[in-house]
């Protein structure tokens, strides 16, 4: 899972761990919050001017500019299953949002759910919880 803020994809780590999910040709679902905008391509050249790479280098850790590229495409593109938080509902019922979405509910739970626990998930976000 991917959870998109406005600054998870300008993140090098969540970069890497995009491609790291990619690599490893896992299904992605996409969270989408209210504070996403999907880059266009014209931001994304150079990629090196999109990423913040001021405290990271992803090189070192085997992620080249355009195994990026291609994870980004990937996330951004329309096989990915994805998941657009509700702007108008509080934090606890857009993770209920989430948590139904996963779980197959018809609708989100007005108390606060947790979401579920399912081997292999990860998320990755850029935002502090």
């Amino acid at each position: 899972v991917a959870y998109l803020t406005c600054s998870t994809l300008t993140r090098p780590w969540c970069a890497c761990e995009i491609v790291t999910a990619v690599r490893a040709k896992l299904d992605i679902t996409t969270v989408v919050t209210p504070s996403f905008v999907a880059p266009s391509e014209q931001q994304l050249q150079p990629l090196q001017a999109f990423v913040d790479m001021s405290t990271w280098r992803m090189v070192e850790h085997g992620v080249r500019h355009e195994d990026v590229a291609k994870a980004y495409a990937r996330l951004l593109g329309k096989e990915t299953k994805t998941i657009v938080l509700n702007p108008s509902l509080c934090s606890s019922l857009r993770i209920a949002q989430v948590s139904a979405a996963f779980t197959g509910s018809s609708q989100a739970s007005p108390q606060p759910t947790p979401i579920p626990k399912h081997q292999n998930m990860v998320i990755i976000s850029a935002s502090r919880f």
